[in-house]
């Protein structure tokens, strides 16, 4: 699942935790145009890899190669 972290209605990390009550195996990338999201990332899910996420502006190359990775 692709999420962006800067949405209308929550963040991206609030509807993950969403998401984790419903399916604790759903794989994730969140998509950021900040880098302060890194920092803020790792202090609400210290577990999670940070190749959780991916820079924009992204190519769809980039992101064809990021969704294959997680398939």
């Amino acid at each position: 699942m692709l999420l962006d972290i800067r949405m209308p209605q929550m963040s991206g990390f609030e509807l993950y935790r969403k998401i984790r009550h419903v399916d604790p195996q759903v794989r994730v990338r969140f998509l950021t145009a900040l880098e302060v999201y890194y920092y803020e990332f790792r202090r609400v899910f210290p577990k999670l890899d940070l190749r959780c996420f991916a820079r924009k502006p992204i190519t769809p190359v980039e992101l064809k190669k990021i969704i294959a990775t997680e398939l």
